[in-house]
């Protein structure tokens, strides 16, 4: 009886030390860190104008309005960092003689200040111009807008009032976005 009792309990042994070595095998844990950075997309808006046959940067200030007057007003983006789609909004804002502004009919209005923007490598959809090819690192978008200008046909409800013309873009990654600027996510 001694004997299956010292018989028994180291079977109990054996198999508590076979337990044991077991689920330390499986329990064993490692921790790996990585590390993501995301990129980041780094662009500027470009705008000149020209003075005596250079194109210089373009001063912030508000445009006299005379009919028949053009204006030269290069827009164009520069790509900084990682490659990107690249769209671009301009927008006219007309204020009267004492400085309120004007509610006028869009389409009067560019029918009034034509903008000489560039339809070969640009695209105007939904108020927005996209430059239909991704924009590398160092790059810079093709000329949107070369100048503007006044018609002679603008009526006395211009007389005295200042027009100035806001620009403003955006770009989203070209990686892992679609293969074509319309096909691309993220615009706001």
């Amino acid at each position: 009886m001694k004997r299956k009792l010292w018989i028994g309990a180291l079977i109990m042994i054996c198999v508590a030390i076979a337990a044991t070595g077991t689920i330390a095998y499986i329990t064993r844990e490692k921790t790996v860190r990585n590390v993501i950075t995301s990129g980041q997309i780094i662009m500027e808006l470009v705008e000149q104008r020209e003075e005596q046959g250079k194109w210089l940067p373009l001063s912030q200030e508000e445009i006299r309005v005379k009919p028949g007057l053009t204006v030269s007003k290069r827009v164009a983006v520069e790509n900084k960092e990682e490659s990107a789609w690249v769209r671009v909004k301009c927008e006219i804002i007309c204020h009267d003689a004492n400085n309120e502004p004007m509610e006028l009919d869009k389409e009067l209005l560019e029918s009034l200040i034509l903008m000489d923007m560039n339809t070969e490598d640009w695209i105007c959809k939904d108020g927005w111009w996209y430059y239909q090819k991704s924009l590398e690192k160092g790059d810079r978008t093709d000329i949107l807008m070369d100048s503007i200008t006044f018609s002679s046909a603008m009526g006395n409800v211009f007389q005295g009032s200042t027009i100035r013309f806001e620009v403003s873009a955006q770009a989203v990654q070209t990686a892992n976005n679609g293969s074509n600027v319309w096909e691309a996510a993220g615009w706001e």
